[in-house]
């Protein structure tokens, strides 16, 4: 059995073998780059290798070794870069200046903003920039001009609301004529506050009328639900009389100033209806029914009999003087 493995052994070193190679020729190390289905030979592409060995000592002297930078590289490859860039002769001098140079357009935009932001709040004095670029500073100057204007009206304006809006609310209360300049620019400023008190005294004046008529509509409309009132108690009592049911005024439904109308009228009622006495329905028709005319009555006896008196003493008086 050995003697069979070493004669099969024996007979595999006798036969040749072939080896199967890509396309293309070798340098003189042996070997070369891939350029062609490199994937097909397992091989990336551009990748060297070489085909049947290499001599070591041609190897050393086409590659050499950077250990600084730990790699290989060919000496075949090597790039000319001085060629390609002429660092001698090349100027690196750029203008910086111009390029930090301010846009004319960013002035005015710089002017106007900042002229804008202070008249706008009515600042009058503020500080100004200046530059010795004159395209810059001629258009910040158009800039400030501009944004002051635009800034300016928007002062008037708010000086106006706010003096209006405070003399309209003192004119409404007892502080009186009283405006508060303040910041905002004081001619417009007291224009809106004098048109401000005047319109709101006429506010005032109109809302006191306002008041007063609806203060007389509301009386007639309680003038009118209380006769209503009256006249429901004063059918109750006249109904009650003729029924012969107990003298009863008492509803409810009804409390306070509406029970007391209601009571005055079942109370006429009852003795307009015949529910008590002569004696009593005269009492009534002096002290409750014509109370007023009673009064205007006893007034008038009461100055007759003054004035019988004055007249009587007078006369006796006359007579004693002519005795």
């Amino acid at each position: 059995m050995i003697r069979f493995f070493i004669s099969l052994g024996v007979l595999l070193l006798l036969v040749p073998m072939t080896v199967w190679g890509h396309p293309g020729n070798t340098d003189s190390s042996g070997g070369h780059t891939c350029r062609t289905n490199c994937g097909d030979w397992g091989l990336e592409y551009g990748e060297y290798h070489y085909h049947g060995g290499y001599d070591s000592g041609d190897w050393y002297e086409d590659e050499e070794y950077d250990y600084d930078n730990d790699y290989y590289y060919d000496s075949e490859y090597d790039y000319d870069y001085d060629s390609d860039y002429d660092t001698e002769n090349y100027d690196y001098d750029y203008d910086y200046e111009s390029y930090l140079e301010p846009d004319p357009e960013l002035g005015y935009m710089t002017g106007y903003d900042h002229a804008y932001l202070n008249t706008s709040k009515c600042v009058k004095d503020y500080e100004k920039e200046s530059s010795s670029i004159s395209d810059y500073q001629k258009e910040y100057d158009r800039g400030i001009k501009e944004g002051h204007e635009a800034g300016l009206l928007v002062c008037r304006i708010d000086s106006d609301n706010e003096g209006y809006i405070l003399g309209f609310f003192h004119s409404n209360n007892s502080k009186g004529y009283a405006p508060e300049v303040g910041e905002y620019n004081k001619t417009h400023y007291i224009n809106g506050y004098d048109r401000g008190w005047e319109e709101g005294k006429e506010y005032l004046a109109e809302k006191e009328k306002q008041k007063e008529k609806e203060s007389i509509e509301k009386q007639k409309m309680n003038s009118n639900e209380g006769q209503a009132l009256y006249d429901r108690g004063y059918h109750a009592g006249m109904k009650a009389v003729k029924d012969t049911t107990p003298f009863n005024n008492q509803v409810e439904s009804l409390d306070g100033e509406p029970l007391r109308i209601y009571q005055l009228g079942y109370k006429a009622g009852w003795y307009e209806g015949g529910g008590v006495s002569h004696l009593e329905y005269f009492r009534y028709w002096i002290f409750d029914k014509h109370l007023d005319m009673t009064l205007i009555a006893g007034i008038m006896l009461v100055m007759a009999i003054l004035t019988w008196i004055v007249q009587r003493n007078s006369k006796k008086s006359v007579e004693k003087d002519s005795v």
